[in-house]
């Protein structure tokens, strides 16, 4: 019980030894141990029958009289506990602690059920934790509140996909989450240039695959990648070989088979290089190019010295010291 509520409660609750005084009926003293919790500044004493057959209804009339006694908060600590006894319990305002379940009001806390198993997270982000992740360090970098309902709302995802992705993120060390009335705020674990620092290795190219075109169709939207992106706002030159104009999974579906040409026939004749991306380039950057930090991890391994060197002005802007894989 004790690792128990040290879990729920953290290392502000305190365990010690208390003792009921000697005045007490021989039939409580000898019938249940009895220990004191301090959470904060505020104590309670958990009693514990040493006879596990005991009925519910003497419990509750001893119950009553240990808290007479004691004069402080009590909670009967029970191994197990029917959905009747439980909601018998309830309906009295019996505290109890019972397997993983808790009641106890007197600290406003309520528990009916298993806490969280730690998460299990894997050694990079899933795409859609890293389009999350990337929103989450824009908007807290520019000053703005976030919580999981906002993500999942300017993202266009599932509530419950903004929220894994979100635990996925505070697992990993990056976010934190801090309760504000109703609202559960989402901020940073650190300082912001340290996040993004811890954060680069478990990040990986968002380009799912590369495809080839005759030419570029004007009735899909895309945006600026690769080298062309980088290019638009340094000293770098471009050239059609070059990637890249983006698009995402459900854009680059509607692209006409004819338009679409293989590496050989772009490496003879030309056309236009293009990524396809694992989430949706667009909600990241409201101008013509992909957001910085997105490309940042496509060209981060580019061997070549003058992508390098133009990448150099992003690391210094965000602080990035750390970007081995």
């Amino acid at each position: 019980m004790n690792e128990y509520l040290s879990k729920v409660f953290g290392n502000r609750v305190f365990a010690s030894e208390y003792r009921l005084p000697g005045t007490a009926p021989f039939y409580l003293v000898n019938g249940y141990t009895t220990e004191k919790f301090t959470l904060d500044n505020s104590e309670c004493i958990i009693i514990t029958p040493t006879d596990t057959s005991a009925r519910l209804p003497v419990l509750k009339k001893h119950y009553g009289k240990i808290c007479e006694i004691s004069g402080l908060p009590c909670a009967l600590h029970l191994e197990k506990l029917t959905a009747g006894q439980r909601e018998n319990l309830i309906s009295d305002n019996i505290p109890f602690v019972s397997g993983l379940q808790v009641y106890l009001p007197f600290w406003g806390t309520v528990f009916t059920a298993k806490l969280n198993a730690p998460r299990e997270i894997s050694e990079s982000m899933t795409p859609t934790t890293q389009l999350v992740f990337l929103y989450v360090f824009y908007r807290l970098s520019a000053g703005r509140r976030i919580n999981a309902s906002i993500v999942s709302e300017e993202l266009k995802l599932p509530k419950s996909t903004a929220a894994k992705a979100v635990q996925d993120l505070c697992a990993y060390g990056l976010l934190k989450i801090s309760a504000a009335g109703t609202n559960k705020w989402i901020s940073f674990n650190g300082e912001s240039s340290d996040v993004l620092n811890r954060a680069m290795p478990l990040m990986r190219t968002p380009v799912r695959k590369e495809v080839w075109l005759k030419s570029v169709p004007n009735n899909i939207p895309y945006m600026l990648g690769g080298i062309r992106a980088l290019s638009e706002n340094s000293m770098l030159a471009s050239n059609e070989r070059d990637g890249a104009i983006v698009y995402s999974g459900e854009k680059a579906k509607q692209l006409p088979n004819d338009l679409l040409i293989c590496k050989r026939d772009f490496d003879d004749l030309g056309g236009v290089a293009a990524e396809v991306w694992k989430y949706e380039p667009s909600l990241l950057s409201d101008g013509a190019t992909v957001d910085e930090l997105s490309l940042f991890v496509c060209l981060k391994d580019n061997e070549d010295e003058r992508v390098q060197k133009e990448l150099d002005s992003i690391r210094e802007r965000f602080g990035i010291t750390e970007v081995e894989s």
